[in-house]
């Protein structure tokens, strides 16, 4: 009798071993393994491209402005949002003036800017709702350094046909000139719009 009960008990657990290593249909019973995570993170997250680089700053003057080179846009902003677009397009050291009226320079030439501005919808949120580039924020600097007393914007030098408008209204374009009376040789044409804490510089006679 003991040896009828040993022999089924083995020949239960062979059928239970078999049971156990293999499954319907003969698929394997085992898991698939799944291979470690490369140093460093996973391949995907290896081969990604690496952001973006942030922006360079803008190159700013000794006295904070920001540089602006001929082609080269300006804007100016009022809460967050862009109101005007500003590009001096030419710029012409010792020019001559072209109104009936005009008198001769006081400080040593005249040098004339040639600008192409846009404004946009936001500029109706101002307070003033106006833009202007033409009249006042303008100051020169000398090449030695030595600001320019007054006011350098000549205002009677140039035809009115030619001169920018004096003031602009929300979503419109322009183009046309302003005329310094500045000192002879090369200098610095420097913009403040009325308020900001900085502004932007254009050279000219370099």
């Amino acid at each position: 009798m003991n040896k009828i009960l040993a022999a089924s008990a083995v020949l239960t657990g062979a059928l239970l071993l078999s049971a156990c290593g293999s499954t319907g249909a003969g698929t394997p019973s085992s898991a698939p393994t799944v291979a470690p995570a490369a140093a460093g993170g996973s391949a995907e997250a290896a081969s990604a491209p690496s952001s973006a680089a942030a922006a360079p700053e803008a190159a700013k003057s000794s006295r904070g402005n920001l540089i602006k080179a001929v082609g080269e846009p300006a804007s100016q902003t009022y809460n967050g949002e862009t109101i005007a677009t500003f590009v001096a397009t030419a710029i012409e050291s010792a020019a001559g003036c072209t109104a009936q009226f005009a008198s001769a320079p006081k400080n040593g030439q005249i040098v004339v800017a040639t600008f192409n501005v846009e404004t946009t919808a936001a500029l109706s949120k101002t307070i003033s709702k106006n833009f202007s580039l033409n009249m006042f924020g303008w100051k020169a600097v000398a090449g030695n350094g030595t600001t320019v007393n007054g006011n350098p914007v000549a205002i009677m030098c140039l035809d009115s046909a030619e001169q920018l408008p004096s003031t602009m209204g929300p979503g419109e374009k322009a183009t046309g000139k302003i005329a310094f009376d500045v000192p002879a040789g090369a200098g610095t044409l420097v913009y403040t719009a009325p308020g900001a804490p900085a502004g932007w510089e254009w050279s000219y006679g370099k």
